[in-house]
């Protein structure tokens, strides 16, 4: 991430960039043509070449997507109130946990309208929305409005040369055929 902010974000503000669209392109093609390709100041391999290298010869997809969604919800622990409820946000669950009790509840910021309560690193109860008086969390972290909005030419131009090295380098390289995928069957 401090790559990231330090090198593409900094530039990119420079850009002058009107669209959504035009950041997400310059985003891939810095990822694909100056990130992935150098070698990182620690493993002192490319990403994309460590990725690669990495890999198993068995290699296969996420089968539980659940628990995959489970790793990136941010996770806090909360005192059982003595009506059984958890207080979250300014909002109010229902939990079939003990008053008095200390739990983990886990929630995705964007959308608090569904908590969980973990316990061993097991989702064990959705906890029921008894109060909703914020639907996201107050405390998502954000770029400050305030920031001084410069635009370079240099920028731009840099930006568009990245997305013609995406072009060239992905022009000859086959698309990936997920029919071939170890124990998937394809499907027309």
């Amino acid at each position: 991430m401090k790559t990231l902010k330090q090198e593409f974000q900094a530039e990119a503000q420079q850009a002058g960039f009107v669209t959504l669209e035009e950041l997400n392109t310059a985003l891939w093609a810095w990822i694909d043509v100056e990130y992935n390709r150098r070698s990182h100041s620690t493993t002192g391999e490319p990403p994309e070449q460590r990725f690669v290298n990495g890999l198993p010869e068995t290699h296969r997809r996420v089968e539980d997507l659940q628990w995959f969604e489970n790793l990136f919800l941010q996770q806090d622990t909360r005192k059982v109130t003595k009506y059984g409820d958890v207080k979250l946000e300014g909002n109010l669950y229902k939990t079939t946990a003990r008053h008095g009790t200390v739990v983990e509840v886990r929630y995705n910021p964007f959308d608090l309208k569904k908590v969980w309560r973990f316990e061993k690193g097991l989702a064990v109860e959705t906890l029921g929305v008894k109060k909703l008086v914020h639907d996201q969390a107050k405390t998502i972290a954000e770029e400050s409005p305030d920031a001084p909005q410069k635009t370079s030419r240099d920028s731009a131009r840099y930006f568009e040369k990245l997305r013609e090295s995406q072009a060239a380098l992905t022009a000859g390289q086959q698309k990936v055929s997920f029919s071939k995928l170890k124990g998937q069957e394809a499907t027309q």
